[in-house]
C-alpha cells in the first residue's frame, strides 16, 4: 500500500510539473511589449533595436529575454557632409553624451519590462522562485565613437515573487532586481 501511495504522488508530481508550461505566445508577447517600450521613449534621440528581442523560458530557471540595441541612431560621417577634424570630435562627443544619458532611459526600461512581465497571468506558470532575466547587448562603431564609460551589456534578473511583492508594495524596483554592467 506504501508503495501505490508513494508512486500515486510521484504520478501526481510529475503531472503538475509538466501541465502547466509558459505559451510561446507569452514570451513573444513579452518580446513585443520589450520592443514598444523602447520604441516609446521620451526624447528626441530614439533607441535602434539591432536584432528582434528573443525570450525563451527554462523550466526551473524562468524566463529570459536579450535584444541588441544601439542606445541612439546617429549617422557620424558622411560624404555628403564635410567636417573638419574639430566638428568631427565634437559629433563624437555629442554622441558620447547623448548615448551615456540614454543609459539610464533603458536601465529603467528593463526594470519595467521585467516587473510588468512577472505579474501577467501568461505567466502563472513560472514557479515564484524562478527568474525572470533580460540581457540587452548594445551596439558601437569602436573606430568611430568614444565609448569611455559607455556599457557594452546591461543584465537584470529577480526571483518573480520578489518582482510581484515589489510591484504591489511600490518599492524601488532597483532593489529588488540584481543589475550587472559590463
Amino acid at each position: 500500500m506504501k508503495i501505490l501511495g508513494s508512486f500515486f504522488l510521484v504520478a501526481v508530481a510529475a503531472l503538475l510539473a509538466f501541465a502547466e508550461t509558459v505559451k510561446y505566445s507569452a514570451l513573444e508577447n513579452m518580446e513585443r511589449s520589450f520592443e514598444a517600450r523602447l520604441a516609446r521613449n521620451p526624447g528626441k534621440l530614439p533607441f535602434e533595436v539591432l536584432s528582434s528581442a528573443s525570450a525563451m523560458y527554462v523550466p526551473g530557471v524562468g524566463v529570459m529575454l536579450s535584444s541588441r540595441v544601439n542606445l541612439v541612431y546617429a549617422v557620424l560621417e558622411s560624404p555628403f557632409l564635410p567636417q573638419t577634424p574639430a566638428e568631427l570630435a565634437a559629433r563624437r562627443q555629442k554622441l558620447r553624451q547623448d548615448k551615456l544619458d540614454k543609459v539610464p532611459v533603458l536601465e529603467e526600461n528593463m526594470r519595467e519590462c521585467l516587473a510588468e512581465a512577472a505579474v501577467l497571468p501568461q505567466f502563472d506558470a513560472v514557479r515564484p522562485n524562478e527568474q525572470f532575466a533580460i540581457g540587452v547587448t548594445l551596439f558601437y562603431f569602436p573606430s568611430k565613437e568614444d565609448t569611455t564609460g559607455l556599457p557594452r551589456q546591461i543584465t537584470m534578473s529577480a526571483e518573480k515573487q520578489k518582482l510581484i511583492n515589489a510591484r504591489r508594495d511600490k518599492v524601488d524596483l532597483a532593489k529588488v532586481i540584481q543589475e550587472q554592467i559590463l
